[in-house]
Order: C-alpha cells, then structure tokens, then sequence
C-alpha cells in the first residue's frame, strides 16, 4: 500500500493518462520478498496559452517516491526524464511545479538538484484534513 501526496479522483489519472502519457513516468523496483512495488512517480502536463507570443510550459502536476527509496536520486532521475521528454515531444521551454512551503526536502530537490526557482509563493493553495485552513506552496 502506498500513500499518494495528493487524493485526486480518478478522472485526474485517466485525463493526464490519455492526453498526455509521455508525461506520466513510473519507477518499479523490488522489496526484499521478490514482489514488484511502485517505487516512485512523475505525473505531468502541458499548459498552452491562447496566444501565439507565449511559448507551451510545462506543469509538474505530482510527484512521489517511497519512503524507503528517498534520498537515492529517484525523484531527481524522474524529473530529469519528465523534463527531457517535454523537451523532445513538444519544445517546451519552461516548466512549473507547486510545492509545500514548509516541504523542505523538497525545496531543497526541486531548488539545488533541479535548478527550479521561487517565482511566487500562493496562498493556500493546498487543503487536506490536517491543514482545513490551506497550506502555501
């Protein structure tokens, strides 16, 4: 059993499945009695702007790797492929993520590993049953 970062319905998955699967990457691996798991994964998007002047960016929609796969590179090897394969599929020029401001580790991986940077911080823009009054990313 693995614990997804986010609780999207299932028409999330099968949206981003369908309209973009280059985009959807997965990382399996084996735990010590020989059964295959989902070790880690990249789901991804496209974002177009109505207007010839601005180029198609990129959104990293969600992220995970297991907690007993972190601190391995595995999250950083996803996203590097992910970023590769909207590179080579659709020329994009930037891309965009959402992240806990108070997710340091991850911070840190999309920062100094990924060369991401802080361009906005928005409020609330995550709510779960611990934090009903929104979290900023």
């Amino acid at each position: 059993h693995i614990s997804l970062p986010e609780n999207y319905k299932f028409r999330f998955y099968l949206e981003h499945f369908f309209s973009w699967p280059e985009l959807m990457v997965a990382a399996d691996g084996y735990e010590t009695n020989n059964k295959k798991k989902l070790c880690g994964y990249v789901i991804s998007s496209y974002e177009f702007e109505d207007h010839p002047d601005f180029p198609m960016t990129g959104y990293l929609c969600s992220i995970a790797s297991l907690g007993s796969r972190r601190k391995l590179g595995l999250a950083t090897r996803l996203v590097r492929h992910t970023l590769d394969s909207m590179e080579c599929f659709s020329e994009v020029e930037s891309c965009s993520l959402h992240v806990r401001v108070n997710n340091m580790a991850a911070v840190q991986l999309y920062q100094n590993a990924l060369g991401f940077r802080c361009v906005e911080v928005e409020s609330v823009w995550y709510c779960s049953n611990v934090f009903p009054e929104g979290e900023d990313a």
